[in-house]
């Protein structure tokens, strides 16, 4: 019998769980506040009917860039959960292999939540998670965030107490990643002037020093010879929050040649939109609210696809992504519900540090 406050147990609380006839966009929202990927579906007595995870809506719900998320949890649920129905962790690891899952329900006789196993890295040793590079993009001029930018280089911006390409790094060297490097070019003095004092990542990053600048993916043409597994992509100046070891399974699992990170963008219109058929009026519709999959600036990439960016040229991810459909490469998108922020702009970074 393992301890009920046993490190891998998720206690059961209301961001949990989920009733059944409650929507996609409900199941969002608290997706949103748990962070831990799941929720658990009820019924009005609360026994476990299904389980939903962040993948069930990517799966369900986001087809051909359509958001259905009006649609009930109950139809698009998990309604075959592995549960176990003690809180042993030799159980849960034996299903959570057998049957490929992060996440065990843990149930009491009358089938009601009183927890849930978690084993964040169990299919991916950590050996395998060092060795994917991370490549920041840090060389811009940050011409949206100018006049800060034309003293300060973007990435060193400060959130809080750290410089936002810190962030970053941060939030993958905290799921196991350890090696980096760092693409840059504008102000790349007073960026390795930074990072040359920094004595965690004094020996995990390398920097990759444009002579031009390349666009968003041209400096990645040095890397064809040093660069030989699967890595990630980020800008700058995203700040993201979602499990990038799942992005990773994922990518790995279907087999693409590279994957678009992409997130829900909520567009509001302030005015009426009309709705018409040749010059015939059919409705008018106040104030809609549109949901969109956006590109949030975050990719993962096989090796291979370094030989289609061509040296010393400018070359952006968009050239990058064409060449690579053109050539019959598989390109996959991994929707991600959390919220992400891009500091590229003020509106947004005003709101995470109020200059």
């Amino acid at each position: 019998m393992v301890n009920r406050n046993d490190e891998y147990v998720i206690p059961i609380n209301d961001d949990l769980l989920i009733k059944e006839n409650e929507t996609v966009s409900v199941a969002i929202e608290k997706m949103n506040k748990n962070t831990f990927q799941i929720l658990l579906v009820v019924n009005s007595d609360d026994c476990l009917i299904g389980t939903l995870t962040d993948g069930d809506i990517r799966n369900k719900v986001f087809v051909n860039n359509d958001l259905h998320l009006e649609t009930e949890v109950s139809v698009i649920c998990n309604k075959s959960p592995k549960y176990i129905n003690d809180f042993s962790i030799i159980e849960a690891k034996k299903k959570m292999k057998e049957f490929n899952v992060s996440r065990i329900p843990i149930l009491n006789r009358s089938g009601i939540p009183i927890g849930i196993y978690k084993l964040e890295n169990l299919f991916f040793q950590e050996e395998e998670i060092e060795n994917v590079p991370i490549i920041i993009m840090a060389g811009g001029k940050g011409v949206r965030l100018q006049p800060i930018t034309n003293i300060i280089p973007k990435p060193l911006i400060p959130l809080n107490d750290k410089p936002i390409v810190e962030v970053i790094m941060d939030k993958f060297e905290e799921k196991g990643f350890k090696k980096f490097f760092m693409s840059i070019n504008y102000k790349k003095e007073l960026i390795k002037s930074y990072f040359s004092e920094n004595e965690k990542y004094s020996d995990k990053l390398e920097f990759i020093e444009e002579k031009e600048f390349y666009g968003t993916a041209g400096s990645l043409s040095v890397l064809k010879n040093k660069i030989n597994n699967t890595f990630f992509v980020s800008n700058c100046d995203i700040i993201a929050n979602f499990d990038y070891i799942e992005a990773l399974k994922y990518h790995k699992k279907n087999k693409y040649n590279f994957t678009i990170i992409g997130a829900i963008q909520k567009i509001n219109v302030p005015y009426g939109v009309i709705k018409f058929e040749e010059d015939s009026f059919r409705t008018i519709e106040e104030k809609p609210e549109y949901n969109f999959i956006v590109n949030t600036g975050i990719y993962i990439l096989e090796p291979d696809t370094l030989d289609y960016i061509p040296e010393n040229s400018i070359f952006h991810m968009t050239d990058l992504i064409k060449e690579l459909k053109d050539n019959g490469k598989n390109i996959g998108v991994y929707t991600i519900q959390k919220k992400w922020t891009d500091i590229g702009n003020w509106d947004d970074l005003k709101k995470q540090f109020p200059y």
